[in-house]
C-alpha cells in the first residue's frame, strides 16, 4: 500500500516551471515593461541636464549625447530646448508602455 500512494505522490507534483509554461509570452512582455519603464525612469533626468547645461549655462559639451544633439537639433538654444521637449515626451511615451 505505502508504494502505491508514492506512485501518486509523485504523479501529482508539478514544477514551477510547468505551472508557468502556458504563461510564458505574458511573463517575456511583462518583463519587457518592467525593463523599459525602468530604463525610462533612468532617462528622465536627462533632459534637464541638456537644458540646464545647453540653454541656460552655455556650458560647452562634449560626449555623444551631445554629438547626437548638435547632429540632430543644432547649437541654437531654441533648437536644443525643442530636442529636450521631445526627449521628455518620448521618455514619457516609454513610460507609460
Amino acid at each position: 500500500m505505502g508504494t502505491t500512494s508514492d506512485a501518486k505522490n509523485t504523479e501529482r507534483q508539478l514544477t514551477i516551471l510547468q505551472l508557468l509554461g502556458p504563461h510564458k509570452k505574458l511573463l517575456w512582455l511583462g518583463l519587457l515593461a518592467i525593463s523599459g519603464e525602468s530604463i525610462a525612469d533612468l532617462l528622465e533626468p536627462w533632459p534637464l541636464k541638456i537644458v540646464l547645461d545647453n540653454v541656460i549655462g552655455h556650458k560647452a559639451s562634449h560626449g555623444w549625447l551631445y554629438s547626437l544633439i548638435r547632429s540632430t537639433a543644432g547649437t541654437e538654444p531654441h533648437h536644443i530646448l525643442l530636442f529636450a521637449c521631445a526627449a521628455v515626451a518620448l521618455i514619457a511615451l516609454m513610460n507609460a508602455g
